[in-house]
């Protein structure tokens, strides 16, 4: 190939590496900016939560290899009531993260939302106050993640809590844009979450810090970076 392209550098060094080449592009899945709506309150509405609710968001497909059966059971051992996990999407899964949400008596902490239009879904992002990406290294493809939601978040202006996976530390970190760690167990996430939002230093800090991110981590600046590669073929 004349040039190949990939969505992080972690991958594009596997590639280079597997098949003996040199440059592997990195174009980002980045989202467009758009202007942020004034907080809106979907879910507290759409649920009837409580003002003082604080929505933890999983947006996606629902299915298998996502670790999202430990996520809605690690929400049994979160000690903070204002705390609630909101799965946004559909997927095969879905019913059976309903139903072991049922089981756990977690009616009040955990809800379902449907999936929705692309082309909306950042306004319902922006509804949160973080979002959370639960994902285990079960294979190279989960190591190496950085999936859609990662960049979803940062254009919705959403703080990040996420497993401590190569690709995601390393944005989020150099991005002072929220907290990486274990969560392999429902117990570890449940730490992860309480610990998250008590800091309330560390959560204004990067509220502000993603604000800045949603700037340059942009479709607007990746865009250009694949002109410019097709621009040299010509």
């Amino acid at each position: 190939c004349d040039a190949v392209i990939t969505v992080n550098r972690s991958i594009a060094g596997e590639l280079e590496r597997r098949y003996g080449i040199d440059g592997v592009e990195v174009i980002l899945n980045a989202e467009k900016t758009a202007k942020l709506p004034e907080k809106p309150r979907l879910f507290h509405e759409k649920f009837g939560l409580p003002e003082q609710s604080r929505i933890l968001l999983l947006q996606g497909g629902l299915s298998a290899g996502r670790n999202l059966e430990t996520l809605v059971e690690a929400m049994r051992l979160v000690k903070d009531d204002a705390i609630c996990l909101v799965m946004l999407g559909d997927g095969a899964l879905k019913k059976s993260l309903q139903k072991r949400a049922s089981s756990a008596k977690l009616s009040e902490r955990v809800f379902f939302h449907p999936a929705v239009p692309q082309a909306e879904l950042l306004f319902y992002t922006a509804a949160a106050d973080a979002g959370v990406i639960p994902y285990q290294a079960t294979c190279m493809n989960n190591y190496f993640c950085t999936p859609n939601k990662l960049f979803e978040f940062i254009a919705a202006g959403l703080p990040i809590l996420a497993s401590d996976l190569p690709e995601m530390r390393s944005l989020v970190q150099q991005q002072g844009i929220g907290r990486v760690g274990d969560m392999q167990t429902a117990e570890k996430i449940a730490s992860q979450i309480d610990g998250f939002f008590a800091d309330t230093e560390k959560l204004h800090t990067w509220q502000k810090n993603v604000l800045e991110a949603r700037k340059h981590i942009c479709w607007e600046n990746e865009g250009k970076k694949l002109v410019k590669i097709y621009e040299a073929l010509l």
